[in-house]
């Protein structure tokens, strides 16, 4: 695996990983706002009721579509990165074979073809340590990046959860006002209060949302370091076996 690659699937995983951040929760505070006139407030309030909870409902499903979809891109692309991964393997393997057939052809000796046998052992042991802390990088970056969208979806239902509730307790309010021979005025005055409120307090949660921005940068950068390493002591572990396959021809 190339430097050249490697950045590659780093800025791929990057640009997919703060893509899957964009949670589009904010559709809970779009059209929640019940429009009716003053006076007939009570009376309109049972469709009041429905079109408020069939409203919270079709955003729910809507969320969690985007959700799925998402989650779904998420695959794809690392379905796709893990395929470049194992076709580049593949395209190194075959290079590997074939500069081992051509020293195979010119080991005459038993001291040659001993060298080149103890050579070929070397590399494919430095080949497997090399792809294997790169497959661990890539998992534990995977992992963490699938922590942190874990911890947002929580926060996130959280926050919905929270505004639901309110909307649930302000309808409910205004129903037991209006049983109660409350003026359809004031009774829809303190409903509005109440739903606003709760849009507020959805909107200043979404705001307020941490971006993870230090996280995802650190999660990279740890990538990034185990794969250079792994490349690095990858180089010098062929370079040594290398030598030592010279000194035999």
């Amino acid at each position: 695996m190339t430097t050249r690659y490697n950045k590659k699937i780093a800025s791929i995983a990057l640009g997919l990983m703060t893509f899957s951040f964009t949670v589009p929760f904010s559709v809970f505070a779009e059209g929640t706002t019940v429009k009716t006139n003053e006076n007939n407030f009570c009376t309109k309030l049972p469709q009041i009721a429905t079109k408020l909870t069939s409203g919270i409902t079709a955003r729910d499903s809507k969320l969690q579509g985007k959700r799925v979809q998402r989650s779904a891109q998420i695959i794809n692309k690392r379905h796709g990165i893990d395929e470049k991964r194992s076709l580049n393997r593949v395209d190194r393997d075959g290079d590997r074979d074939t500069r081992y057939a051509e020293l195979e052809a010119r080991a005459t000796t038993d001291i040659q073809k001993a060298a080149l046998a103890t050579f070929k052992t070397n590399i494919s042991a430095a080949v497997a340590k090399r792809r294997t802390a790169v497959d661990t990088a890539v998992t534990t970056f995977r992992t963490g990046v699938d922590g942190i969208i874990a911890n947002r979806k929580t926060l996130v239902d959280g926050f919905i959860a929270t505004f639901t509730t309110s909307a649930n307790a302000a309808l409910a309010q205004a129903q037991a006002d209006c049983a109660n021979g409350v003026a359809p005025k004031t009774a829809r005055a303190t409903f509005e209060a109440s739903m606003k409120t709760a849009r507020e307090k959805l909107s200043t949660s979404r705001k307020a949302l941490d971006k993870n921005t230090t996280e995802i940068q650190a999660l990279g950068t740890t990538r990034k370091n185990a794969v250079d390493a792994a490349i690095a002591t990858f180089k010098t572990e062929v370079e040594s076996a290398r030598t030592a396959l010279k000194a035999a021809f």
